[in-house]
C-alpha cells in the first residue's frame, strides 16, 4: 500500500512537471501581413486561423502562439479586427499596440503585436528615435512580461528594406 502511495504521487508529479514546463514558455511569431487592411476587407478569421493553427504547431503543442509581431499593418482598424478575429477563433482573450504609420517615403505601415492576456503583460512600446534618420522605417521596441513566469523580455519589430537603401 505505501509503494502504491509513492506511484501515485510520482505519477501526479510527473503529470504537473509537464504542466509547468508546458507554460514555462513563451511562443513568439514574426508575421508579414502584406498589406493588411490596404484592400478594404473585413474578415479576419482566415489570418487568425493561420495564425492559431499553423504557427504555434509544435512537437508538445498542437495549437497557438502568446505573441505575434505584425509588419504592414495599414490601417489602425486592421489591428483591431485582427484581435478581434484572435478572440473569436482561439477561445483566448487578446490585446493588441499598434504604431503610428511609418515611413520616410509616402508609403507608410504600422506595426503591431498581439499578445494573449493570460499569457502577456505589456510593459512599455515605443518606435525607436531615429536621429540621423537611418531607418526607413523605425523599428518598434516592446518590452514585456512573460507572466508565468515573471520573466522581462525585449523585443524589436522591424520590416527592413532589403537591398541598398
Amino acid at each position: 500500500m505505501k509503494s502504491l502511495r509513492w506511484i501515485t504521487l510520482g505519477a501526479c508529479l510527473l503529470v504537473l512537471s509537464g504542466t509547468v514546463s508546458a507554460a514555462a514558455y513563451l511562443r513568439v511569431v514574426s508575421w508579414n501581413l502584406l498589406h493588411a487592411g490596404y484592400s478594404g476587407q473585413t474578415d479576419w478569421n482566415d489570418y487568425a486561423t493561420q495564425a492559431w493553427t499553423k504557427f504555434g504547431t509544435t512537437a508538445s503543442a498542437s495549437n497557438g502562439v502568446d505573441l505575434i509581431f505584425a509588419q504592414e499593418v495599414m490601417y489602425d482598424t486592421a489591428a483591431a479586427s485582427l484581435a478581434a478575429a484572435l478572440n473569436s477563433v482561439t477561445g483566448y482573450t487578446w490585446d493588441y499596440r499598434v504604431t503610428a504609420a511609418i515611413g520616410r517615403s509616402s508609403y507608410k505601415e504600422r506595426y503591431a503585436v498581439f499578445f494573449r492576456t493570460d499569457r502577456v503583460q505589456i510593459l512599455s512600446h515605443s518606435v525607436w528615435t531615429d536621429t540621423g534618420d537611418k531607418f526607413e522605417r523605425e523599428p518598434q521596441i516592446v518590452k514585456l512580461r512573460h507572466i508565468q513566469t515573471g520573466a522581462d523580455y525585449t523585443f524589436i519589430n522591424w520590416h527592413t528594406v532589403f537591398g541598398t537603401t
